[in-house]
């Protein structure tokens, strides 16, 4: 399962239809939508690749910052799966996660 930020995320929805991206990702269309609303990523409106197919003009809706809280992974690692009951051992013995980076300043951030 490919791992995806926020900005990788949103330049996949407006490259090519929510449905095509989401059977590449192994979702459905309404799930990969859930995904987006979850993480605040805007997705094209209904009619947008018609209207880009027929050479009208359309507007891309911008990503807006991330708000407080909101990690920057919006698919791959935060969507885990818990084993019950807990296996401390198994636990430790998985890698440390990777520090995420952040392309805006906290000062973006904060509310």
């Amino acid at each position: 399962m490919p791992t995806l930020t926020r900005r990788a995320l949103y330049d996949l929805v407006w490259e090519k239809p929510v449905r095509t991206v989401a059977g590449e990702l192994g979702l459905s269309d309404v799930g990969l939508k859930k995904v987006c609303t979850r993480f605040d990523i805007p997705v094209p409106h209904r009619g947008y690749w018609a209207k880009l197919a027929a050479g009208q003009r359309v507007h891309r809706s911008p990503l807006p910052p991330r708000g407080p809280g909101m990690p920057d992974l919006a698919f791959g690692e935060t969507q885990r799966s818990y084993r019950w009951p807990p296996d401390p051992e198994a636990e430790l013995a998985e890698p440390e996660p990777v520090e995420p980076v952040f392309e805006e300043t906290l000062d973006a951030v904060e509310v």
